[in-house]
């Protein structure tokens, strides 16, 4: 590359210089937007001079430095066509680059310390954990234990008046099941 760069012919766009180099490698308008992952609007719009449907001229020198790196052409005579960036949009920066930068807290971002989120953290991992014993624990360990046959007298029995007390006392038993042997 140590030969000198021609200058294009008077009357050449630079729209026309990246169409000329497009159609000499006989690609296609939509495979080179493809390529550099611009949509086809925006290529046509470089190649016809339409500047003014582009954001701005940096965006227009920026797309058109691309398209020139991907059909390997030089892009100097491309750029010094296309109208100059001004820099006036970056003379509002304050500070330098080097400024640290630090997030302030609004009224509207409220700060909050990882020592009040640890406890939200535990009790929802408590209530997993419950849920998942509850469901998969058996089935037999959530219903009430089956009444049972025992020597104590059923709690009605001792309210009985003195008049029922003459009912024989094999009417009080209660009924064993049918599974069960029948004791005596």
């Amino acid at each position: 590359m140590t030969d000198s760069v021609t200058p294009p012919p008077a009357g050449t766009t630079a729209g026309a210089l990246l169409r000329a180099a497009r159609e000499k490698q006989g690609l296609h308008i939509a495979a080179l937007a493809a390529a550099i992952k611009v949509p086809v609007a925006k290529l046509e719009a470089l190649e016809a001079d339409r500047h003014d449907e582009l954001l701005d001229p940096a965006f227009t020198r920026a797309l058109a430095l691309a398209v020139c790196r991907a059909l390997h052409t030089d892009a100097q005579p491309v750029l010094a066509l296309l109208p100059r960036t001004d820099g006036s949009a970056l003379d509002h920066v304050v500070g330098s680059l080097n400024t640290p930068f630090r997030e302030r807290a609004g009224p509207d971002m409220p700060k909050v310390s990882l020592g009040s989120v640890k406890p939200l953290v535990w009790a929802g991992g408590a209530l997993l954990v419950a849920a998942a014993v509850v469901y998969f624990m058996p089935a037999g360990m959530l219903q009430a234990p089956a009444p049972t046959a025992d020597a104590s007298p059923p709690p009605e029995a001792a309210s009985v008046p003195e008049a029922a007390a003459s009912v024989p006392e094999v009417a009080l038993v209660p009924v064993e099941p049918a599974s069960a042997p029948a004791s005596v």
